[in-house]
């Protein structure tokens, strides 16, 4: 293998050449890059074991010959039973649930959820929002209740807190921190982290680097670290979630498109700068208020643990 040169010049103007690879090497010693490399063979021996048990199916042509094909059917929720919120009108008041932006930043296609506009803030009109609240609720429990996941999608700074504590609570992946372009279209890759992550977890909680040196532990603390960023709150899920939950439609534009592109149901809090059409379920409401998403999350749990 070529190897590639870097040439510096230090302060005396003499030129001092040095091998990348060995400078990478003093990094990262070789006992852990073998170990961590062990664990992405593993990883993928297990991704390509999970494609060869995908079902199939026989198709016989009118000319005896044999076709094989997956099956193409995607799951869907089915909404047996309808959920009553409960909170009410004065609830989403007291939680400012109905203050929008601006009306100079008014989105067009929100305009018939707005009640009015007063100093120059536009006014959400509640009866409205509750009904969407109520209508969201009620797929978010029969999804909860048909044994299907959903991930929580929160990455402002207002929403973080109570999106991971939700999640947490009703036992649901989430993102918090940023949303990794293709973490849905590019769901195999991202199905890799997340097994790598777990594999290396288990490993450290269950004492297993413990014959390690100190600066190897230390170099996979920091892989584990990396990848709790990235895949940390979706640790869970196993397979592409049937439904996203996300807080702030206009600030997770990315989050939404990709799970249109891939046929995923999408739930949101949409404030009036944002247009309520771009998700499937939208809860027309403010969405910067910390206490407004507290209340509106709140009711979504209740609805994940009545299901």
């Amino acid at each position: 293998m070529a190897k590639r040169i870097i040439k510096t010049i230090n302060r005396t103007g003499k030129k001092i050449t040095k091998n990348s690879l060995v400078l990478r090497a003093k990094k990262q010693t070789e006992a852990t890059k073998k170990r961590i490399a062990e664990i992405n063979e593993d990883v993928k021996a297990a991704k390509k074991i999970d494609a060869e048990e995908i079902a199939v199916e026989e198709i016989v042509s009118k000319d005896g010959q044999v076709s094989v094909s997956t099956p193409t059917k995607k799951a869907e929720v089915e909404i047996k039973k309808k959920y009553k919120v409960s909170i009410d009108i004065k609830n989403m008041f007291d939680a400012g649930c109905h203050l929008g932006h601006r009306s100079s930043k008014t989105n067009p296609k929100a305009r018939e959820y707005i009640f009015d506009t007063r100093k120059g803030v536009e006014i959400f009109d509640l009866p409205q929002s509750l009904k969407l609240l109520e209508e969201a609720c009620t797929y978010i429990h029969n999804l909860a209740d048909q044994k299907y996941q959903m991930v929580f999608v929160g990455t402002k700074r207002q929403a973080k807190e109570a999106v991971r504590r939700i999640a947490l609570d009703v036992n649901m992946p989430y993102v918090t921190g940023r949303w990794l372009g293709g973490l849905i279209t590019n769901w195999d890759q991202v199905k890799l982290n997340i097994k790598k992550y777990n594999k290396l977890s288990e490993g450290m909680a269950k004492g297993e680097y413990a014959g390690l040196s100190k600066r190897e532990q230390s170099e996979i603390r920091k892989e584990i670290n990396r990848l709790e960023k990235m895949v940390g709150g979706l640790s869970k899920l196993q397979n592409l979630p049937i439904a996203i939950f996300v807080v702030g439609v206009g600030h997770e534009k990315t989050a939404v498109a990709e799970a249109k592109l891939r046929g995923i149901k999408t739930i949101g809090i949409c404030d009036s700068d944002c247009d309520p059409n771009l998700v499937d379920y939208p809860i027309v409401c403010n969405d910067d208020n910390v206490k407004s998403i507290n209340l509106i999350l709140e009711e979504v749990g209740r609805s994940i643990k009545n299901g």
